[in-house]
C-alpha cells in the first residue's frame, strides 16, 4: 500500500468502541467495516468523481442502486441480528 492514513486519537476511540459491539479485534473491525461500508454510499457518486478509471471494470464501485442502514451495516458486520448497543 502506498499511503496508509493514521486514526487520531478520537477516531481510534471510535473503532475501540464499534470493534468492542462487534466483539472483534480492531484490525478485523476496520476491515469489515471497509468491506461493508461500501453498501452504504451513493456508489454512482462515487464512480463520477473517481479520478482513476483503470480498473472500473473490478471496481468495488461499481453503480448498484441500493443502500443500506447504519443498523443493517452492523449487522452484517457482526453477522447476527441488531440488537441495541
Amino acid at each position: 500500500m502506498a499511503y496508509t492514513p493514521e486514526l487520531n486519537q478520537s477516531q481510534s476511540a471510535v473503532l475501540r468502541r464499534i470493534a468492542w459491539a462487534c466483539k472483534m479485534p480492531m484490525t478485523k473491525t476496520m476491515s469489515a467495516m471497509f468491506d461493508h461500508f461500501v453498501s452504504a454510499l451513493d456508489n454512482n457518486k462515487i464512480c463520477i468523481a473517481c479520478k482513476d478509471k483503470s480498473g472500473c471494470q473490478h471496481c468495488t464501485f461499481l453503480p448498484r442502486g441500493s443502500f443500506q442502514s447504519s443498523e443493517s451495516i452492523i449487522s452484517t458486520l457482526t453477522k447476527k441480528p441488531m440488537e441495541k448497543l
